[in-house]
């Protein structure tokens, strides 16, 4: 089950412990278009990861905003994800890492910019060796840098950079062999 798929059934879960409001009852298309628009605010404002058990705190605190037992309004249930993340929301730490190469990795991983420390040199080498990162993963990302150094100071002024960061990353990969 996907993301959005958990989300909906969750959203489908809890809304059967109200009643849907009056003027949807008789319209099953009315029902499920408001169905849907509480499913888009859920989905769009969802962590990627524990989003389970930020649903269930939404429903909890938008449950505490409702003035009725009908299902809530966009505007409710938004509100109850403002509140949530107002709070911090329960979203699990490892959305709050704080270990840099850790954070460059899934970046790279992801095509993301990262600065250029990561492409060649210590930081690179770092993610190499720990198997954060391929060869392969940072082709793309080296030849980006050529390209941008390229455009900036011309052609032969980009390759004499290039063989320097290609030095110095070697550099760093025999000072971390001469280290270990």
């Amino acid at each position: 089950m996907t993301r959005n798929e958990a989300i909906a059934e969750e959203l489908r879960r809890w809304l059967e412990r109200y009643s849907p409001p009056l003027s949807l009852r008789a319209n099953p298309r009315a029902m499920q278009d408001e169905t849907t628009a509480l499913l888009k605010i859920l989905v769009r404002k969802a962590p990627n990861e524990g989003y389970l058990q930020w649903c269930q705190d939404v429903f909890e605190e938008c449950s505490k905003l409702m003035k009725t037992r009908a299902w809530p309004t966009v505007n409710e249930l938004g509100s109850a994800c403002s509140a949530m993340a107002r709070r911090g929301g329960n979203i699990p730490n490892a959305l709050w890492e704080m270990d840099p190469l850790a954070l460059a990795a899934r970046r790279i991983k992801s095509g993301e910019p990262v600065g250029d420390g990561y492409i060649y040199g210590h930081l690179a080498h770092q993610l190499l060796t720990a198997g954060m990162v391929t060869e392969d993963d940072l082709k793309p990302y080296r030849s980006g840098l050529f390209f941008m150094m390229k455009d900036a100071w011309g052609l032969e002024a980009a390759r004499e950079k290039e063989l320097d960061l290609q030095r110095r990353h070697a550099a760093a990969a025999d000072y971390a062999q001469v280290a270990a």
